[in-house]
């Protein structure tokens, strides 16, 4: 009766040092194997995109030098294919096939749109007149007068009537006072504003480009969104 009592002591001690070697060696396994990452925001698939985009893979890459070939040659050896552990298979030319077939939709997408825009416009075109009769502020001479009198500081000093008035300015008489004025507002305040970010973005360290240093003209045209009056509408 002692013995056996004995020798299921020795049992119990020795079950203790198998789990712990048995969860030892698992979790070497664990660091041996790569974690796992999704496809979906995987660099693999963004190269892929990237290449079809930039045209460095054709869409037609299965007519031409097959799966097999552009592997070899773009991904065989490639950081984020090859390089990461992936192996050329049915996986890889499946996923090859999707990120080509999504990138062509997109591209017959893109140009539909794009020629819908143009149907649009050719069949809408911009009024030359604003409800009022007047011509469209916008694109038209006296904006592009006033601009340029407003950057050469030429209406300082001046009430706006004088300018209205100048004789060698006659698309300014295109518009009424009233609406000539609040143009001249706003054409100040703006260039105020883009002066002041400015400032504020060289205290933040930013430098700025020749053309962007060259005026407030390029900033302008690329925050102009403008009512049928040609006022901005998101303008400071």
């Amino acid at each position: 009766m002692p013995r056996t009592k004995r020798k299921n002591q020795q049992g119990d001690d020795q079950q203790p040092d198998e789990e712990a070697a048995a969860k030892k060696a698992e979790e070497e396994n664990k660091k041996k194997k790569k974690p796992w990452k999704p496809w979906a925001t995987s660099k693999a698939k963004q190269q892929l995109k990237k290449w079809f985009k930039d045209g460095t893979l054709l869409l037609d890459y299965s007519e031409t030098i097959g799966p097999r070939k552009l592997w070899d040659i773009h991904c065989e050896k490639h950081q984020f294919f090859g390089g990461a552990g992936m192996k050329y298979d049915s996986t890889f030319t499946n996923r090859l096939r999707s990120v080509k077939n999504d990138h062509d939709k997109k591209d017959t997408r893109a140009d539909q749109d794009l020629q819908s825009f143009n149907n649009f416009m050719a069949n809408h075109p911009t009024p030359a007149v604003n409800s009022r009769g007047e011509p469209r502020w916008q694109g038209s001479e006296a904006e592009r007068q006033l601009k340029e009198d407003i950057k050469n500081q030429y209406h300082v000093g001046k009430k706006p009537k004088d300018l209205w008035e100048d004789a060698e300015r006659q698309s300014y008489k295109n518009y009424p006072l009233k609406v000539f004025r609040d143009h001249i507002y706003q054409e100040v305040r703006l260039r105020k504003w883009l002066a002041f970010t400015k400032a504020k973005l060289r205290e933040k360290g930013h430098v700025f480009s020749d053309d962007e240093e060259g005026g407030a003209a390029a900033d302008e045209d690329a925050i102009e969104v403008v009512d049928e009056d040609g006022f901005l509408l998101n303008a400071p």
